[in-house]
């Protein structure tokens, strides 16, 4: 929060009030529907040269539409926030080559299969409200985001 103190407070009690809200601390434990598993997958590929994990993202291929019919919204941002979880739990006890734990992963976007006919207002407005709710509660977790076949 460019060190200004009462800013990084606010932002850390929004924070802790979403975790608990969503039950962050508890999604391992949820069974994430099939239906979220399949048309929404995320991969750790493996790890970069400073311990960070490499995610493969293949959005493109993402069927949100069909979630939301399926699932409804709350249930396919908890599949996203269960996904941030697991991506926390390959980090943990990861050091970087400076001997500093690892907080930070590397997302490879893959858009092949990208049409419009995924855009529908629903499938958007998900998409577009999971990315403020990451961006609102983990702020430094990226690293590096590559788009390939965009």
């Amino acid at each position: 929060r460019e060190n200004n103190l009462d800013q990084a407070e606010l932002m850390l009690r929004k924070h802790m009030k979403w975790r608990n809200e969503v039950n962050f601390d508890q999604l391992l434990l949820w069974d994430v529907p099939k239906q979220c598993q399949e048309l929404l997958p995320e991969i750790i590929l493996g790890f970069d040269n400073d311990n960070c994990p490499v995610i493969l993202s293949p959005n493109g291929k993402w069927d949100i539409r069909k979630v939301l019919q399926e699932v409804g919204p709350e249930t396919a941002l908890l599949a996203r926030w269960r996904n941030v979880k697991t991506i926390q739990e390959a980090m943990k006890n990861k050091l970087t080559s400076e001997g500093v734990p690892v907080t930070q992963y590397n997302v490879i976007a893959d858009l092949e299969g990208l049409s419009m006919a995924q855009g529908t207002f629903a499938a958007l407005r998900m998409f577009s409200e999971s990315v403020q709710m990451f961006e609102a509660n983990f702020p430094e977790y990226s690293k590096l985001l590559i788009v390939i076949n965009g």
